[in-house]
């Protein structure tokens, strides 16, 4: 059985199987082997998808951590972050450990920032005591 954390259920959500996160997507024109797809809420507009370049058949990824905020909102920031270090890595070494475990240190980073009312994007403190990340690291 693998380790849960209790503090991050239903904050740090697993999505077992993201199709084409790396896709183009163009609103206005079709190209050759687009493929034609609805977006979520909007059945007006067709958009097309183009598929990585490069990407051959293995362009998905599996077990995907998503975080959200305490209000259910997705962490937009987190999330592009860990998006991010997937893109770089070619194909065959999209493994999702590392980025698990990264979401979860968010995670905990985004927790504790709740709890001691830290506003977590907030840097404007000129020595480093009275920013969050320092006080995260530091505090016992």
């Amino acid at each position: 059985m693998s380790y849960t954390n209790p503090r991050h259920e239903a904050r740090l959500l697993l999505i077992p199987h993201l199709r084409d996160p790396f896709a183009s997507m163009h609103v206005y024109e079709a190209t050759p082997g687009s493929v034609a797809v609805v977006l979520e809420r909007d059945d007006s507009k067709i958009s097309y998808r183009v598929a990585e370049v490069g990407g051959g058949n293995d362009r998905d990824l599996f077990n995907f951590p998503f975080l959200l905020h305490a209000n259910g909102e997705p962490w937009h920031e987190a999330n592009d972050y860990l998006l991010s270090l997937m893109r770089g890595k070619a194909p065959i070494n999209r493994r999702t450990d590392d980025v698990r475990r990264r979401a979860s240190k968010l995670l905990d980073y985004l927790l504790f920032c709740e709890h001691s009312s830290l506003n977590w994007l907030d840097f404007s403190g000129a020595r480093p005591p009275h920013r969050p990340t320092y006080r995260y690291f530091y505090h016992p």
